[in-house]
């Protein structure tokens, strides 16, 4: 079972996995990726980590979300092109 009560230390030793890389790993004909730029797409993210820091305790969110200015990095829009966009894919 996961356990939510990792330690994280803010290590910029340990670089993010950029959309760049995520890219490489999934099926560009079929879907199309993007940095998170919208407002109400980098609101939504937010205020579903929120949520879900307050129902799991997650300090893994929390910390996604106290270090926003960097953790924006890791998240790519993921677009179908057909049935719309999924938003914050974290890679």
């Amino acid at each position: 079972m996961y356990d939510n009560k990792i330690t994280i230390t803010d290590d910029s030793s340990i670089p993010c996995s950029r959309w760049e890389d995520f890219g490489v790993k999934c099926n560009q004909e079929s879907v199309a990726l993007e940095s998170l730029e919208l407002p109400e797409d980098v609101k939504f993210v937010q205020d579903f980590l929120g949520e879900f820091v307050e129902k799991t305790g997650s300090t893994i969110a929390q910390h996604i979300l106290d270090n926003w200015a960097t953790e924006r990095a890791c998240f790519v829009k993921v677009g179908d092109g057909v049935l719309g966009t999924h938003v914050g894919t974290r890679v």
